[in-house]
């Protein structure tokens, strides 16, 4: 698929229960990391150079643990910043992108500018469709979330993927 990918985020702040890289992080710093992340307009010079330096690339896969957050301000801006540069020609009007998100960050809203500025597939830690087990892994907020938002992925045309845990009965 002639794809790149960028990382714009140090690390997954969210505390899940099952996460070892996190809380291996945690261990290794002697407490919780500072997050760093890529604003929009640095994501869209990065943009630039990857495409720059192999304009053959058709997919840029956002290789963060979380893309989009809950109160995320920097995704509505970073798409239209993407549409922009896609009508001005400074990014090719077929590059799309995939991303991992959180399920309850998304919003129509969210989706259809994703939509628009090109992504194609939208990752999700779900990790199980059970609202005992995300209560255990630290993500029942989520529970409500799955439903709706799978939907309106689908309704705007962008291709969920989800993560799951697969656990036997009674483990």
């Amino acid at each position: 698929i002639r794809s790149v990918r960028l990382i714009t985020l140090n690390y997954c702040p969210m505390g899940c229960t099952f996460c070892s890289a996190t809380n291996f992080l945690h261990e290794a710093q002697g407490s919780v990391a500072p997050i760093a992340r890529l604003e929009a307009d640095e994501v869209l010079q990065m943009l630039e150079r990857i495409v720059a330096a192999h304009p053959r690339v058709r997919t840029i896969i956002f290789q963060d643990d979380i893309f989009v957050f809950t109160k995320d301000r920097r995704i509505i801006p970073l798409c239209e910043g993407i549409v922009a540069a896609k009508a001005r020609g400074s990014l090719p009007a077929h590059l799309q992108f995939i991303s991992t998100n959180r399920i309850d960050a998304m919003s129509e809203e969210r989706l259809a500018a994703m939509r628009r500025a090109g992504f194609r597939v939208l990752g999700f830690g779900i990790e199980s469709f059970a609202p005992r087990v995300l209560a255990e892994f630290n993500k029942a907020q989520i529970h409500r979330h799955i439903e709706p938002m799978l939907n309106a992925a689908l309704a705007a045309g962008v291709t969920p993927f989800l993560d799951l845990i697969l656990s036997s009965p009674g483990a």
